[in-house]
């Protein structure tokens, strides 16, 4: 998720925590380790208030902490915690989607207008030109909603509340970026109507998608998408924070009806890295749809590319990493897995130096 006060963007997502010294050492499953602790604790020596890391093989699962959860009280990070996820909630909003077309629901190559019928009105707006497989790669060229200026008022505490219709009316005031195929722009608009293809599909709301298909089967007890009006983390969780000049804001707290499908979702590293590896290992989808998922097209930073709800890059190892970075006030989230098992799912509670190495971060991670 983005707005004008927040870029979400992917090159200050990618950050860690260093090592709680309680957990166990496990050497050969996690090589590593030291040198993401090293990172991390780098990382909170530089503003970062606070950081953890989820490192994940099969059958053994580690976290890494640095910094504090509360800068207030000095709290720490508890065990599994409870985080704001921002865009990487679009991996999971396309993974529900790939399984509707698996159950022939939805066609890639369909128009978004076969479902959403009369949905996009706007200057240049072709919604029998914009197919499904286009919004899922940011390619459709539709105007982006979260530079509204309701929407950063709401990460200020403006209280407004959303509907899917105010926001997709925030998104059609303004002309289409470009025509359907023609490039990719991350536009959060897109993931706003994925949310209500899958709506309207289904009968059912994502939030209840999201529980039947994923967090359910996978029992994911951390992860859910917040309904509108719920602010407040339902789990332990460490507080968020955003500088503003000199001063630093605690941001905990956020309406979730603004990012909704594009960026609301919390979760915690744990339940992030099992996603990510049941997602890798073809358990959510069909070995055609995670080929799709997977045709990648250049994104704006150098060396990343963008799938279906999915971003990747080469890491210093040569391995290729599928997953997400996900920004919204107060949280700053990256999480990925590589083909041979390996899961990390990384947050700051504010956002760190624009100048961090962010694939040499997710090397020592994944490598």
């Amino acid at each position: 998720m983005k707005s004008a006060a927040v870029a979400v963007g992917i090159s200050v997502l990618l950050l860690a925590g260093c090592s709680d010294t309680s957990d166990p050492v496990v050497v050969n499953s996690f090589p590593n380790r030291a040198a993401v602790q090293a990172d991390l604790d780098e990382l909170v020596r530089s503003t970062v208030g606070g950081a953890v890391a989820t490192l994940s093989v099969p059958g053994e699962t580690v976290e890494l902490r640095s910094g504090v959860g509360d800068r207030v009280t000095a709290e720490q990070i508890p065990d599994g915690a409870q985080v704001r996820i921002g865009s990487v909630t679009k991996t999971f909003v396309a993974a529900i989607v790939m399984q509707l077309v698996d159950e022939g629901k939805v066609e890639l190559d369909a128009p978004i207008d076969r479902y959403l019928p009369g949905a996009l009105v706007g200057e240049g707006v072709d919604p029998g030109a914009i197919t499904v497989r286009q919004l899922l790669q940011h390619t459709s060229g539709l105007p982006e909603y979260s530079d509204d200026p309701r929407i950063t008022q709401t990460y200020l505490g403006s209280g407004e509340r959303f509907t899917r219709q105010d926001l997709l009316a925030m998104a059609m005031a303004h002309p289409a970026q470009f025509r359907p195929g023609e490039r990719m722009k991350y536009t959060n608009t897109n993931y706003l109507v994925n949310g209500m293809l899958v709506e309207k599909v289904t009968g059912n709301t994502v939030e209840d998608e999201l529980a039947s298909r994923i967090t359910g089967p996978l029992g994911l007890t951390d992860t859910y998408l917040p309904g509108t009006g719920e602010k407040q983390i339902r789990g332990r969780h460490p507080s968020g924070y955003e500088a503003d000049g000199d001063n630093i804001i605690e941001m905990t707290a956020t309406e979730p009806s603004g990012p909704w499908a594009a960026g609301a979702m919390v979760s915690s590293g744990p339940d992030l890295t099992t996603f990510l590896r049941a997602l890798v290992e073809g358990r959510l989808t069909s070995e055609a749809s995670w080929a799709a998922m997977t045709d990648t097209v250049p994104m704006d930073q150098p060396g990343m590319s963008y799938g279906l709800g999915l971003m990747s890059a080469k890491l210093s190892c040569g391995k290729v990493f599928w997953g997400h970075s996900g920004d919204i006030p107060g949280f700053h989230t990256l999480s990925g897995a590589t083909e041979d098992g390996r899961a990390a799912a990384i947050t700051v509670t504010q956002a760190p130096p624009q100048e961090v190495d962010t694939l040499a971060l997710l090397s020592n991670a994944l490598c």
